[in-house]
């Protein structure tokens, strides 16, 4: 969030104060869609990831209900400038809600789960950040973050399939292989490295592109998809990948 909502931004032309302003908000939507994550998922995340807050005891149930509440409140108040701002903050608290909380919980389809994650990732966060710093909407780039935001969503369970398998939740990676899934995910990074690195207009875009990608997909092919260490490093590379692209946009 601190580099998607600025790079979107810029990109669209905004001013440091207009990019600020849009920050506050963006970061409290996003605490609050993990915080209430956190919270649907305890259960889970008590074998896949225990050192989590909430997982570990850290943070009460009761603290982060709190925590959660200020912030979505929060969001709600500061983005009441502009109804671009407020519909983005409406729509990806609203997704994130549903993605992990009963009635709905949408991650109980592995289909569904990717399509919260692209549609906030790739749609809402491309299309509402530029229209409300009063730019065009770059449709390249919101297809190109909607690719991006599919692989993310994929990779992300291929370390969580014991807690996975064991609370019933669906993924990729349970229905296929963790090492087919990888296979998969390192092919389409190929594929849109070498579209970005076509892209770029200018040099130094072209040679961060061409080192990131570069190292990320050799990290891949030297990763073991059975080891939940080497792989949470991936998927951690992969998001440092993700900022990077955003990054390049203000080169």
């Amino acid at each position: 969030t601190l580099v998607s909502v600025p790079a979107v931004c810029y990109n669209a032309g905004a001013s440091h104060g207009v990019v600020l302003h849009a920050l506050v908000p963006a970061l409290l939507t996003n605490v609050f869609v993990v915080g209430v994550n956190q919270l649907a998922d305890i259960k889970v995340d008590c074998i896949n990831k225990p050192g989590l807050p909430l997982a570990s005891g850290e943070l009460t149930p009761r603290m982060a209900r709190r925590i959660t509440t200020w912030c979505i409140l929060g969001a709600i108040l500061s983005s009441q400038s502009s109804p671009w701002l407020l519909g983005t903050t409406l729509t990806s608290a609203a997704v994130g809600f549903a993605y992990s909380c009963e009635p709905v919980r949408l991650k109980r389809s592995a289909l569904a789960a990717m399509a919260c994650i692209v549609f906030v990732r790739g749609l809402v966060v491309n299309v509402g950040f530029a229209r409300y710093a009063g730019g065009v909407v770059n449709w390249w780039l919101v297809a190109f973050f909607s690719v991006f935001a599919v692989l993310i969503s994929v990779l992300k369970d291929v370390p969580d399939t014991v807690g996975d398998a064991a609370n019933g939740l669906p993924s990729f990676a349970l229905m296929t292989s963790r090492a087919a899934v990888l296979t998969e995910v390192t092919r389409l990074v190929t594929v849109m490295g070498a579209f970005a690195v076509a892209a770029q207009p200018t040099r130094i875009r072209r040679v961060v592109a061409v080192n990131a990608m570069g190292s990320w997909i050799l990290m891949s092919l030297l990763t073991n998809p059975s080891d939940d260490h080497e792989v949470r490093r991936l998927y951690k590379m992969l998001w440092v990948l993700f900022y990077v692209a955003y990054l390049t946009l203000m080169l």
